[in-house]
């Protein structure tokens, strides 16, 4: 309802209004308009002159007339322009950025890669947001690498899990990930 709308129903409310006169459709007309438009024009000059017409009730004060300010419609959200890149990673592994480890692994749900960050500290992987589209086939990290740090830290680079058996130990890596990982 706008603010002509307000002013009738103002209007109606304040006035002694005769028997013959159809408030209903006046109150319908205050609140939706008419033919799908809102309340306004001479129509609605009309219905305001006739009510202000009648004497007003005992009792009741009427505020200050409403003036019709136009309002501006709210602008539309520019669109937003996304550029599907495909990453340039073509093989699920180990990768190397900027001093971090990463892990690529295939994404069950969507069928593409993603890529997790390792927490030196928690043996964790967790999501990277975007990392995947960074890295590229020259971060990877080759089986000699991998089976160093197994060496040094005996733990296991790809799973983080400790290296217990004698044959993890000297190969650098847990048996599941040496057959994942093509060692």
């Amino acid at each position: 309802m706008n603010a002509t709308g307000a002013r009738i129903l103002e209007l109606l409310d304040s006035r002694v209004l005769p028997a013959w006169y159809n408030v209903r459709e006046a109150r319908f007309y205050a609140c939706h308009g008419m033919f799908g438009f809102p309340p306004g024009g001479s129509f609605a000059a009309k219905i305001i002159k006739r009510l202000e017409s009648y004497p007003a009730r005992a009792g009741y004060t009427v505020s200050a007339p409403v003036i019709p300010v136009a309002v501006p419609a709210p602008k539309a959200p520019e669109a937003r322009t996304y550029t599907a890149t495909a990453p340039a990673i073509q093989a699920r592994g180990m990768y190397r950025l900027n001093g971090e480890i990463y892990k690529v692994v295939d994404n069950p749900r969507t069928g593409r890669f993603a890529a997790h960050k390792l927490d030196m500290e928690t043996r964790k992987y967790t999501y990277a947001k975007g990392i995947i589209y960074k890295l590229t086939e020259a971060h990877r990290l080759d089986t000699s690498t991998i089976a160093a740090h197994g060496l040094d830290q005996l733990w296991c680079l790809c799973c983080g899990r400790a290296l217990d058996r004698k044959d993890s130990q000297e190969r650098g890596i847990g048996p599941i990930c040496a057959d994942k990982y093509g060692f």
